[in-house]
């Protein structure tokens, strides 16, 4: 009996041993970055603005905290204040920002830890811009004033057979608005197959938006030749649809981030020219990342 109770007793100690060692093998996984304010190439960003970087777990101060850095453009080091609080990372600059301007933020990897002294892994790295001082005074910026000083009314004279469909029509008032120029209508002069049996007839439109619903996409699609694709809106997923962008036009980082940030001035195309089943592929591609797209047809199939 003896015996036995000594056994026991030692498995008992061995497991005593044993159990803190499997435990710490359990985390062996440094802390990962869930989300941000501002998120990543955020715009019109407060100038005033407190950074707050989250973690999927508390954090501590790492052995490289202190090289956590923001920077301007131009690589010039903006002086901030961090600290660390619960799984928040939060990063103060000394000065208040300025306007229209952009910004980076690095935290290094080993600048924070999880509270088993597992390291942050990899670098994090994220930019936004300033908002501009036109806008924090409540006032519109130069480039809104000036679109809406460029009011136009214009005239298409091309001869064309059959209709113009609701797509065509949206895409060319977005094309004009895309370039800061608000139309007020286009009169477009539509000539039947059969012209000289039935008299001219003249179409106005208006310059109303045509919502993704109205647009009808049917059968008479295939009998365009080529194809371009627009993007209409981009969506809460910038980042993912930036990646998107690249991948389908093989733009580099900083030409893809223009395109999609220009679409906030009008409906950017992405790629033209293309057969329908790319632009079809292109198109659902980008709208699985959350963003609106538009595909236009033109010229005719050989068939």
């Amino acid at each position: 009996m003896k015996k036995i109770v000594v056994l026991i007793l030692g498995l008992v100690l061995l497991l005593c041993m044993v159990s803190p060692a499997l435990a710490a093998k359990k985390d062996s996984a440094g802390p990962i970055v869930t989300g941000s304010n501002p998120y990543d190439y955020q715009r019109n960003t407060l100038v005033e603005s407190k950074l707050i970087i989250r973690f999927n777990e508390a954090i501590q101060k790492g052995r490289l905290f202190t090289r956590i850095n923001m920077q301007d453009s131009n690589g010039n080091v903006v002086g901030c204040t961090c600290e660390v609080k619960d799984n928040v990372l939060q990063v103060w600059p000394k000065k208040k920002l300025k306007y229209t301007s952009e910004y980076h933020v690095v935290v290094p990897a080993g600048a924070v830890k999880d509270a088993s002294g597992n390291d942050l892994e990899k670098q994090y790295a994220m930019a936004f811009h300033t908002e501009g001082e036109s806008t924090a005074n409540g006032s519109i910026t130069q480039e809104q004033e000036e679109a809406s000083k460029s009011t136009h009314t214009i005239d298409i004279d091309t001869v064309m057979e059959g209709t113009l469909s609701n797509a065509e029509k949206s895409c060319l008032i977005a094309l004009f608005q895309s370039f800061g120029i608000q139309v007020n209508n286009i009169r477009v002069n539509e000539i039947e197959e059969n012209a000289d049996e039935k008299p001219e007839e003249t179409e106005e439109i208006t310059d109303e938006v045509v919502t993704e619903e109205e647009v009808e996409y049917t059968d008479e699609a295939k009998e365009y030749s080529e194809f371009d694709l627009y993007l209409v809106e981009v969506g809460p997923q910038k980042i993912l649809v930036i990646k998107a962008v690249r991948e389908i036009t093989a733009l580099g980082l900083r030409e893809a981030k223009d395109l999609v940030d220009g679409v906030e001035r009008g409906p950017r195309i992405v790629k033209e020219g293309i057969a329908s089943d790319e632009a079809d592929q292109c198109s659902q591609w980008l709208e699985e990342q959350g963003a609106t797209t538009l595909i236009v047809g033109h010229g005719e199939s050989a068939d």
